[in-house]
């Protein structure tokens, strides 16, 4: 009888606590930040583009209240390639090429807007900046031509 008295109540807490938790996932699903990816429109003319030729963007979160003159900045990725095809490969993905990146970016944690996640500036501008462009190869290659270029009007045999 004891046994079967536990497993009605064990039973009942189940029943009773499953809504709840269910609530619970919802209201967290809630707090979550969506961010619209904003491309940078004029980027174009001062040839500002990534690698794949793909216009460049970035994630902005206004934010609110005091927080309207702090800022957050986050740097997603980095790094550069070292060669053609590295530069290829990367460029077929979003180190490369903002048309992999997603249209909307959840913020969390320190980038989030909730406290309960991000206790220290919840309502501060966020900026996540993606690095979509492989500058150092290509100023390099662009020196080594310039060198090469001068090397041979420098070093040509005149009559």
């Amino acid at each position: 009888m004891n046994i079967f008295f536990v497993a009605l109540v064990l039973l009942c807490v189940v029943t009773v606590a499953a809504p709840w938790r269910v609530v619970s996932e919802d209201n967290e699903e809630q707090h979550r930040l969506l961010v619209n990816t904003t491309f940078v429109k004029n980027a174009r003319a001062g040839g500002a583009l990534c690698l794949d030729g793909s216009l460049p963007a970035y994630h902005l979160h206004r934010g609110f209240g005091a927080g309207l003159n702090n800022w957050l900045l986050q740097f997603e990725g980095g790094g550069w390639c070292n060669d053609l095809p590295s530069c290829l490969e990367r460029a077929q993905s979003r180190r490369g090429s903002t048309r992999y990146m997603t249209k909307f970016e959840v913020f969390s944690g320190i980038l989030s807007s909730n406290a309960s996640q991000n206790p220290g500036r919840p309502n501060a501008k966020v900026v996540q900046l993606s690095s979509n462009k492989t500058t150092t190869v290509f100023m390099f290659l662009h020196s080594l031509s310039r060198v090469l270029v001068a090397l041979h009007y420098n070093t040509s045999c005149h009559p």
